[in-house]
């Protein structure tokens, strides 16, 4: 089962509101999991880090002091 949620969601998009997405399967499910995909996403480690260390990214062993 598939379903794009940048369809369901269009009238969110460049709000702030939750899309929040509904569904029903057509078959029972146990132990179900989600997956999803994105899709045009560009990003990196860097945009997540509050902090980083120059000499750690650059590969230089560091001590505890």
């Amino acid at each position: 089962m598939m379903i794009r949620y940048d369809d369901v969601c269009s009238a969110q998009r460049g709000t702030n509101k939750d899309c929040i997405v509904r569904f029903t399967p057509n078959v029972d499910l146990e132990n179900p999991m989600v997956y999803y995909r994105l899709d045009k996403f560009y990003n990196n480690y860097r945009s997540f880090v509050k902090s980083k260390d120059i000499y750690q990214i650059a590969g230089k062993e560091k001590t505890l002091e």
